[in-house]
């Protein structure tokens, strides 16, 4: 047994954990950084995505704060065609990987052991790493913290269907279309998220033919255009002028529901079918292309979750539906963001005495939020102080979540801009998608400026309102 020790062990090598490590490290420190995972290599569940896989956001603003991901132009083909780059799973991982072999160890601090299992002592002062190939055990004395993530993310690859699957039916997981070697005289894609739209797009865009297609939808889901979330000055009065429509509608409205007809209205969500009201926000964004093509796929199944599937069958929550026996189904039910559901309700604080649990602290941001995370833990000095401004944001589940976790970001946000090193710091971050100074234009720019205070002088009423709202529909 080796015996070594670290100021921080980081229990995971995937985006939210890196992305503190990495904010760690801008900090001029003699701070050490143990980091523990499971993997191989690292990128967490990015390891075992499907290969055709996107970011559904601007690779401009996802990964390292350090380091550009993507090649920060705007897409001239596709359905991405004039907005920013989306990187791909393989562009995603060199990311990782790069900051790994030339940021994170060349740095000094660092130390990682891929491939193991890391066991913690109750009382957060030391932990035991377990190498999974050799059985040989390192023990690790933690000097300040433990670094945790409170969201766990789950992928078909790695999470079976919770289905009962006939003999002889085929259905596979999402990975597996990348490796089809027959067409199918029908396809059925289960699950309504992220991953359910990537299968769509794929099939489509590999010649499937619309009617060939079934999409199975337990919930619908209201989406954010992706229009509406693009970094740089191109957008940047676009995307503050959504912001400010928004409160004008939250203001307006005289109900939850009311609030988001009116967003959908004003082209702030959308939903695949106009007829069906969507009863699931999971902070999915598609591009108005995409839309158009999923709204191409005419067998939507409605019908709940799926219980089974027969050679000729598809039996559901709520009803059967015939099926082709030559059917292939892909499995795309697994919950991209889940959260322990015993605390869920009430997240654990972001900072305790001997730990950090990484969350979410801005709507839908991760890899902001983490990085922000680490700042804050080296720019003040007591955890009550850190705690006051970095209150989770629980990944939502239901369209009134989009009520809570706006009420969370605008209250963190408020506290972020009276820290003027904060502030500062937030202001160039590569991740922040209103960080236009990165792209040569500094928000105390006239036009710039008054559109910002804007924005945020209509934040405290708005807030008011939406706490109205949420009270109203309770």
């Amino acid at each position: 047994m080796v015996d070594i020790s670290a100021d921080y062990l980081v229990q995971g090598a995937g985006a939210t954990c890196l992305g503190f490590v990495d904010s760690l490290l801008d900090y001029p420190s003699d701070d050490s950084i143990v980091i523990v995972d499971r993997g191989d290599s690292p990128g967490g569940h990015w390891n075992d995505a499907y290969p055709f896989v996107r970011l559904h956001q601007p690779a401009a603003v996802y990964g390292l704060a350090s380091t550009l991901l993507g090649s920060g132009r705007l897409e001239t083909e596709g359905l991405n065609a004039g907005l920013f780059d989306l990187a791909t799973r393989s562009e995603v991982l060199a990311h990782y990987d790069g900051a790994m072999r030339n940021r994170f160890l060349p740095s000094g601090r660092v130390r990682y052991f891929p491939k193991c299992d890391l066991t913690v002592d109750a009382d957060g002062h030391a932990g035991t790493i377990r190498n999974m190939a050799t059985g040989a055990i390192t023990r690790v004395a933690i000097r300040k913290r433990l670094i945790t993530t409170t969201i766990s993310t789950e992928i078909p690859s790695t999470h079976p269907p919770r289905f009962r699957i006939a003999e002889g039916v085929h259905c596979i997981p999402v990975n597996g279309l990348a490796s089809l070697d027959r067409p199918y005289a029908a396809y059925t894609v289960v699950g309504a998220g992220k991953t359910g739209i990537d299968a769509c797009i794929w099939l489509l865009g590999r010649g499937v033919e619309p009617q060939r297609i079934s999409w199975v939808m337990p919930r619908d889901s209201w989406f954010g255009p992706r229009e509406n979330m693009q970094p740089g000055i191109e957008f940047f009065a676009h995307n503050i002028g959504t912001q400010i429509t928004a409160t004008e509608e939250i203001m307006a409205a005289e109900t939850v529901d009311n609030m988001f007809r009116r967003f959908e209205a004003r082209g702030l969500l959308c939903r695949l079918d106009p007829e069906v009201w969507p009863t699931m926000y999971r902070c999915a964004i598609v591009s108005a292309r995409e839309l158009a093509q999923l709204r191409r796929i005419r067998k939507v199944i409605r019908l709940g979750r799926v219980d089974a599937v027969e050679r000729d069958t598809l039996v559901l929550r709520e009803g059967s539906v015939p099926a082709d026996p030559d059917t292939l189904y892909i499995h795309c039910a697994a919950n991209a963001f889940s959260t322990d559901p015993k605390t869920s309700s009430r997240p654990r604080p972001t900072f305790e005495p001997r730990r950090i649990n990484l969350s979410i602290l801005r709507f839908c941001q991760p890899a902001f939020s983490c990085a922000l995370i680490a700042r804050i833990e080296v720019l003040y000095q007591e955890d009550t102080a850190r705690n006051a401004i970095t209150i989770p944001v629980p990944p939502p589940q239901v369209p009134l979540d989009w009520l809570r976790m706006m009420l969370i970001s605008y209250a963190n946000s408020g506290h972020w801009r009276t820290e003027p090193l904060l502030d500062a710091w937030i202001s160039t971050c590569r991740l922040n998608v209103f960080a236009t100074e990165t792209r040569g234009v500094s928000k105390s720019a006239p036009k710039i400026a008054a559109l910002v205070m804007d924005w945020e002088a209509r934040i405290p009423a708005a807030a008011q309102k939406m706490q109205a709202l949420i009270a109203g529909a309770a």
